[in-house]
């Protein structure tokens, strides 16, 4: 009888334990898929600087203000609208803007809520997505919407993808993308963990893919082991012969390769 008492004392340790990891990675995942304390400031006072001429402004979006920036050269051919990863802000897509500009396009991008001078709240997955409609709209009345060439990279895939199945006037291009953030999820935790049931960004860019009718294009670092390439491999079949990915061998999330081969590539593909 005692040693019932003991296991029964275990197992309730155990489940308690269990249920406490649960309930923190379901209240603080945002914290976790968007630390803004890792993107690089924007203060008040910031202005961007690069291009020939700029544009700034605070939009309206679901909880407060988004900060929205359009780098402009001369002569531009259409502008490359940015769906940043997680680790950015438009502070630091200035400072390399240029490598866009390279391609002969100007730049736009925006802040996820809580990034840079975005106002930060507890938004939902439908609230950020109806923010990136708003961003997109707003660089619609001043660019031709023919001239709007969507491109994502890390989290940001999944946000270009679901305004691109409602604007298909172009390709999309995207860099380490994934077919749902579940699976990424999935990949880096525990399988005991029910991420399934907890997700709440779970972003399964696979049904936004099969509304999509123009191409998409991949490139994707073969040891990436934050975004495997099995999600992007994932994506590619989801989309039914629309997505074409490419390889890039020996390149991480993040590495210098992978950026390079970006800017080739986009300057190969893109009209």
């Amino acid at each position: 009888m005692r040693v019932m008492k003991i296991l029964t004392k275990i197992i309730l340790l155990i489940a308690i334990a269990y249920l406490s990891i649960c309930t923190f990675i379901y209240f603080q995942q945002k914290k976790i898929l968007f630390p803004t304390q890792y993107a690089q400031p924007v203060s008040a006072d910031w202005q961007p600087t690069a291009g020939d001429f700029q544009t700034q402004a605070m939009i309206d979006g679901h909880c407060g203000k988004l900060h929205v920036v359009k780098w402009d050269i001369e002569n531009a051919k259409g502008t490359l609208m940015m769906f940043h990863g997680n680790g950015e802000s438009l502070a630091s897509i200035n400072d390399y803007a240029k490598a866009f500009h390279a391609l002969g396009c100007n730049l736009m991008a925006w802040d996820y809520p809580g990034y840079g001078r975005s106002t930060g709240c507890g938004f939902r997955q439908n609230d950020l997505l109806s923010d990136a409609e708003v961003a997109y709209q707003w660089l619609a009345i001043q660019e031709k919407p023919e001239r709007i060439f969507i491109f994502g990279y890390s989290i940001g895939t999944g946000i270009a993808l679901s305004v691109a199945s409602r604007h298909q006037q172009n390709p999309v291009y995207l860099v380490a993308a994934y077919d749902s953030l579940v699976n990424v999820a999935r990949d880096n935790m525990t399988h005991l963990i029910p991420v399934g049931l907890i997700m709440r960004y779970p972003m399964q860019t696979q049904t936004w893919v099969n509304q999509i009718k123009q191409p998409i294009y991949l490139i994707h670092g073969d040891q990436d082991d934050l975004i495997r390439p099995e999600r992007a491999q994932a994506l590619v079949q989801a989309s039914h012969g629309k997505a074409k990915v490419e390889w890039v061998y020996g390149a991480g999330h993040t590495s210098k390769t992978l950026f390079l081969y970006r800017n080739q590539w986009l300057k190969r593909l893109l009209p």
